[in-house]
């Protein structure tokens, strides 16, 4: 639980005032911190904003991810986060020197496993409280998950296909966390656990696709990548681990690709282009002729479509993973033109970028690279406490 504990520390050196201490002479000395934590907490959404999978959206403060929690940030730090990046950014000494005095570490592991024996009683089976992990993690409800999980409860797939499904960020960290860390002594890998299926074949990354309300199924699909290819070492093994999760077909024969483009699920269908996943993939499973057929009725359609959900399909179509134009999604030979705005979109040429202007006006201004350190107050006025 290193990292839960030094999330709990930074968050709380973001939200405390005042720190004081009690010198030798008993006269008491005024510390405030917030500004060097949120400084810190900024590297850290800058460095996830830069990893391949971009936990934190780079497009900045158009597009928001929950409000971090202890888990969403200990997974930050567990998996985004060099240890060189750990002792660069001086976290653990930071969080030391503005909490020690203030709660000791017996105080903070409680906070971060919500260890207390009240909230326990709260939340017992006796009150109408969760008997399942997936029970727990549709609220998500984290104290009758800590009860569950120091009661030996297994069932994590199932869990995480309910969080996935209803974009419960916070569960999903906590879960990843802890099968990183090899919950049951390392007995369900984290690839196992999203691979795990339901009633309808439907594993958790089929119904973080199928997540059309929540509006966080795009860091729900790149938490579970980051996790898997985090939790592999052999290249190879990581990146077939990530192809099953990525493209594994349901009962029916949708992949969580072809399922986000028949709901017309943009946030999805986003992830799936960028993570190079794909429609069809026949290494994972052989292709019916009847889903198939269905591709191809699909691709008769694309015209029809909304542009912006035919384009992503083309997108993915043509190997996603790969820089395609932002309006059309071809994947042009030439070099791709960049906007003067942001520097972020790419187009074929100057027809696409006028086609696609109506749309990408709407977030050029905040798409800026420089973005995300506009973003730390944001973090710091929102962040969710541990739910009791």
């Amino acid at each position: 639980m290193k990292y839960e504990m030094l999330a709990t520390r930074l968050l709380m050196s973001v939200e405390l005032k005042q720190t004081r201490k009690c010198l030798s002479d008993g006269t008491v000395d005024v510390f405030d911190y917030r500004k060097e934590g949120r400084e810190i907490l900024n590297k850290i959404l800058t460095t996830v904003a830069q990893v391949p999978w971009c936990l934190f959206p780079a497009s900045g403060s158009s597009e928001k991810s929950p409000p971090i929690t202890v888990h969403l940030l200990a997974f930050y730090m567990r998996v985004c986060l060099s240890e060189k990046a750990m002792d660069q950014f001086n976290i653990e000494e930071f969080c030391l020197r503005a909490t020690e005095g203030i709660v000791s570490d017996k105080d903070v592991y409680a906070i971060a496993t919500l260890a207390y024996k009240e909230i326990e009683d709260a939340h017992s089976v006796l009150r109408g409280h969760a008997t399942e992990l997936s029970n727990a993690s549709k609220g998500p409800c984290m104290p009758c998950t800590f009860r569950l999980t120091r009661e030996g409860k297994d069932g994590w797939g199932a869990g995480l296909q309910q969080a996935a499904h209803f974009g419960r960020s916070e569960w999903i960290a906590f879960c990843l966390n802890r099968l990183i860390e090899g919950i049951d002594g390392g007995k369900l890998s984290v690839t196992d656990a999203i691979l795990d299926t339901d009633h309808a074949g439907c594993n958790s990354m089929m119904h973080a696709a199928n997540d059309t309300h929540s509006g966080y199924c795009g860091l729900s699909i790149r938490m579970m990548v980051a996790a898997t290819a985090y939790s592999i070492v052999d290249p190879h093994e990581k990146e077939k681990a990530v192809r099953k999760i990525l493209n594994t077909f349901d009962d029916a024969g949708f992949s969580p690709s072809l399922a986000a483009a028949s709901l017309m699920n943009i946030k999805a269908l986003e992830c799936f282009r960028d993570l190079g996943a794909k429609l069809l993939d026949s290494k994972i499973k052989r292709v019916s002729n009847q889903v198939q057929d269905m591709v191809r009725t699909m691709e008769s359609q694309l015209p029809m479509m909304n542009p912006q959900v035919g384009n992503l399909v083309r997108a993915i179509q043509n190997g996603g993973g790969t820089e395609c134009c932002n309006h059309c999604g071809s994947v042009p030979d030439g070099k791709l033109l960049a906007c003067g705005g942001c520097g972020l979109a790419k187009y074929c040429n100057s027809s696409c970028q006028k086609k696609g202007w109506k749309t990408h006006k709407l977030v050029c201004k905040t798409a800026k690279q420089s973005v995300v350190s506009g973003d730390a107050d944001w973090f710091a006025n929102n962040i969710a406490p541990p739910r009791a």
